[in-house]
């Protein structure tokens, strides 16, 4: 019986250990708010919701999974950004800076980036 257990309990924490934590870069979080410019930050997975970033400059910034959900995002310079997967309204994009480097998830809906330049964009 003991040895099960041992077992179970070995296999669980390798299990567990096997699993790549994701989150944030907490300097690149702290960067960002302090400065409002964080080029090629990883910010994949971090809680930025309602967050003021108007006009930041976030170049090159992974936000995979990042929760922007009414944050500020007017007028941001997001060229070079990954928003795969980010959690978001896209009321908060009008007047930002998108490419056709900056990429978005299929799912991404438009209407919100009224005055964005949509010359160019990108949907991975």
């Amino acid at each position: 019986m003991k040895s099960i257990f041992a077992s179970l309990t070995i296999a669980a924490v390798c299990l567990l250990n096997s699993f790549e934590a994701k989150a944030a870069n907490p300097r690149h979080v702290r960067q960002l708010l302090d400065t409002n410019v964080c080029l090629r930050c990883d910010l994949s997975f971090a809680n930025l919701r309602g967050i003021d970033l108007r006009g930041a400059d976030l170049r090159g910034s992974d936000f995979r999974g990042a929760d922007l959900r009414g944050t500020d995002l007017r007028d941001a310079d997001l060229r070079w950004t990954d928003l795969r997967g980010a959690q978001y309204f896209t009321d908060g994009f009008n007047g930002s800076v998108v490419d056709e480097s900056t990429i978005f998830s299929r799912t991404f809906n438009r209407p919100g980036f009224s005055s964005a330049d949509w010359n160019h964009y990108s949907l991975n």
